[in-house]
């Protein structure tokens, strides 16, 4: 040891004994390496093996280095080592510090400031003195003078000692009589003894009152804990039953030492026997005396039913909508045990149910299955018609155990309101202008209007269609009453009838429909150069079905109504007998003759004359015989009171002659014009016949 509390060794070096961390041997001092010693700590002895070293450090600490084969290092191993390792606790008590270490051959011993002596390393021939023959990795207790420690219980020694290592041994009580606290007196070899009280335990007492409450198939236990748990923490209960009382089934509940739980898994109206024991460390106590109970599934409370269209108000659903059920009920077996009873409920379109719960019929919804008060919604198909519809419902438990009394299998009968119905794909004359047909013995022309109409309540619940055929600028609300209706620009409420091959099944949506509206041949033209050519025609249909409600779309493009220029007018003009030099005048015994136009179409109206051939002949058209009367010697005049000298003379060619023939809008409309003729010089007397065109052409809006 130097002054300086440091170690310094030489010689042999193949296991590290010199400890300055090499197997190096040295012929001279080396220092000792700090390895595990603490900083600050210096070793105040030291002392040389055969192949190892040990110090120990003013700390009070051992530390050793080189050979350990045999664990006489005391570090817990068997590992060489170079440098100081610090010696294990092992068996020298906490606190306790060493005052002298020697190092022997393949062994260490050292004595504690408080005198007594620990030893590790190999003992195969008892050299640790601990009555063992087995090597020690870490310090063991050295007992003196080959004395074992000896223990009382009480003033009673135990009945029986063994010894198993320098630091544990057990004994043997003697006959203790009941449970609690007993004084244990333990005396080293030396006379030393040191006193504790240990707590004496026994088994648990019997459970006390002991109740079962039934459920479905499970009984509830509840019990009290024992007037005496042994002196040991009761860890768990043992429950069993039977169907004898004889043969007992241990529930596993798993380990708790909860003082309920419930058996379950049992078969419903059948009698079971209960028993219950306490467990603690010691072991099982005894079991209570068993009691009895019967499991059974009593049926679910059901006390009120309603549905969304008629509670709290009637509400009446659509089609696609959904209605749904609210019932009052529970499963009395939670009103028994307070758990585990769960109900569902189910709506049924025809009474009766399953026994595996289920509606017989079809079913319109169910609920979930829930603590209490279960509801389900159901969506109407559409199309629905419009009407109440029966619904039955029915309570069912988990067990598909149905609920009893006068709610089961009411008629909750719900609402399924009507809905208007909607018009789409509207016609009209099919896309097309509309050609009127001039006036006749019908005086109108036939018009189709078709239309799809749809109805959520079904193709049945239609009641009428109509449709309605106006001028555009008139508009639906002007022409929507059979009191507006006019023959120039609207025809209201026409009947609409049902095409044959629509609404075949009575449950379809939609239906199509055909309309004819006659139109009259003056209804108002909107083609362009008449009074509402910026105009067009259009067409609304209006559906209603059997409670009244209507739906209306109109014409998504309008038509033209295009002119009809037509007219009637006299077919022969007469001009009666006349000598060489006469013409027909207003004011003479043969007048000018008349040429009546009539508008039979709805426009107005003016001419265009032209006389055909060469004029007038005895042999017309041929004209190869005698002199033939020219066509300028025929004159017209729109006026009766014009003289023949004044009139138009007629020509081969059109000319526009503004009659100005009023457009018709209720009964036909009239003009006329006056005609002439002179008989030239050289006329030879006969019979003389020619003919003229007379041709309509619509005349300027403004004049109509």
């Amino acid at each position: 040891m130097g002054s300086n509390g440091k170690g310094y060794c030489w010689g042999g070096n193949s296991l590290g004994a010199l400890g300055d961390g090499s197997t190096t041997d040295k012929t001279t001092p080396v220092a000792v390496s700090q390895g595990a010693i603490p900083s600050g700590v210096t070793l105040s002895s030291i002392s040389a093996g055969n192949l190892h070293t040990c110090a120990i450090g003013s700390n009070g600490k051992g530390y050793c280095w080189g050979n350990n084969m045999n664990s006489q290092l005391g570090d817990g191993s068997t590992t060489n080592m170079t440098t100081p390792v610090a010696v294990n606790q092992g068996a020298i008590p906490s606190g306790v510090t060493l005052s002298i270490i020697s190092a022997g051959g393949n062994k260490t011993c050292g004595v504690s400031t408080g005198s007594q002596g620990y030893c590790w390393g190999t003992g195969t021939n008892g050299q640790l003195g601990n009555d063992e023959t087995t090597d020690r990795p870490t310090p063991s207790y050295i007992l003196l003078k080959g004395l074992k420690p000896t223990i009382e219980f009480g003033t009673t020694p135990a009945t029986s000692t063994t010894y198993t290592s320098t630091t544990a041994m057990s004994a043997v009580t003697p006959v203790l009589v009941g449970v609690g606290t007993v004084r244990v007196k333990l005396t080293n070899p030396d006379g030393q003894y040191s006193t504790y009280d240990i707590t004496v335990q026994g088994l648990p007492s019997v459970p006390l009152n002991l109740t079962p409450t039934v459920g479905n198939t499970e009984i509830s236990l509840s019990w009290n804990v024992p007037s005496s748990d042994g002196g040991a923490t009761i860890t768990d209960y043992i429950i069993q039953y039977s169907t004898n009382n004889s043969t007992w089934i241990t529930f596993n509940d798993g380990v708790s030492a909860s003082t309920s739980a419930t058996v379950t898994g049992l078969t419903n109206d059948t009698q079971y026997y209960f028993r219950v024991a306490a467990v603690n460390s010691v072991g099982t106590g005894p079991y209570t005396s068993s009691v009895t109970a019967t499991p059974t599934n009593p049926a679910p409370n059901f006390s009120a039913i309603s549905n969304t269209t008629t509670s709290p108000s009637t509400n009446p659903v659509v089609p696609l909508g959904y209605v749904t059920w609210n019932a009052t009920a529970y499963d009395r077996v939670s009103e028994n045990t307070g758990t585990g009873g769960t109900v569902k409920l189910l709506i049924c379109q025809t009474p009766g149910i399953t026994s595996g719960g289920a509606c017989s019929g079809t079913e319109l919804c169910h609920s979930s299955l829930v603590a209490s008060n279960p509801s389900c919604s159901y969506q109407v198909p559409s199309p629905t018609k419009n009407g109440t519809y029966d619904a039955y419902a029915y309570i069912v438990d988990n067990q598909n155990k149905p609920a009893d009394g006068s709610i089961q299998g009411t008629n909750s009968s719900y609402i399924v309101g009507s809905v208007a119905p909607t018009v789409t794909n509207v016609t009209l004359n099919g896309g097309n202008a509309i050609n009127l047909v001039e006036k006749n013995a019908l005086d109108y022309t036939p018009i189709t209007l078709t239309a799809t109409v749809i109805s959520v309540n079904t193709c049945s619940s239609i009641s009428t269609v109509k449709g309605y055929l106006y001028r555009s600028d008139i508009g639906y609300t002007g022409c929507d009453t059979v009191g507006e209706g006019n023959n120039n620009y609207c025809y209201p409420e026409v009947s609409c009838i049902l095409n044959s091959d629509s609404c075949v099944n009575p449950n379809d949506s939609s239906a199509t429909y055909t309309c004819v509206a006659n139109v009259k041949y003056h209804a108002d033209p909107t083609d362009t150069g008449t009074q509402y050519d910026s105009q067009n025609w259009l067409t609304t249909i209006k559906a209603t079905n059997t409670s009244g409600q209507s739906g209306t779309a109109e014409v998504t493009t309008g038509v033209e109504m295009n002119s009809l220029i037509a007219f009637e007018v006299t077919t022969t003009l007469n001009y009666g007998a006349l000598n060489v030099g006469e013409s027909n005048n207003p004011d003479t015994d043969n007048p000018l003759k008349v040429l009546t136009t009539t508008a039979t179409g709805n426009v107005g109206l003016n001419q265009q004359h032209k006389g055909n051939g060469i004029g007038m002949c005895t042999d017309f058209p041929a004209c190869t015989v005698g002199s033939p009367i020219s066509l300028s010697y025929q004159r017209y005049s729109l006026s009766a009171s014009t003289q023949y000298s004044s009139g138009v003379q007629l020509t081969g060619a059109f000319v526009n002659v503004s009659l100005n023939v009023p457009k018709v809008t209720s009964v036909p409309t009239s003009k006329n014009t006056w005609w002439g003729v002179f008989i030239p010089s050289n006329t030879k007397p006969g019979d003389y016949y020619g003919e003229n065109t007379v041709t309509a052409v619509k005349s300027p809006a403004a004049n109509w």
